[in-house]
């Protein structure tokens, strides 16, 4: 995910399997960011 233009940072919480990804959604869309965690074997959707 950090390899995407637009993402400044990702922070993953192994314990929840959560990761708080902070982005410039002019650069870079959610959906985008998820595809790409999902496309390296690590499965993800968007949290609102």
């Amino acid at each position: 995910m950090r390899r995407l233009d637009g993402v400044i940072s990702v922070a993953v919480d192994l314990e929840t399997e959560i990761a708080t990804v902070v982005f410039d959604p002019v650069i870079v869309r959610a959906e985008d960011i998820a595809s790409a965690s999902t496309n390296v074997g690590f499965p993800a959707t968007v949290l609102e």
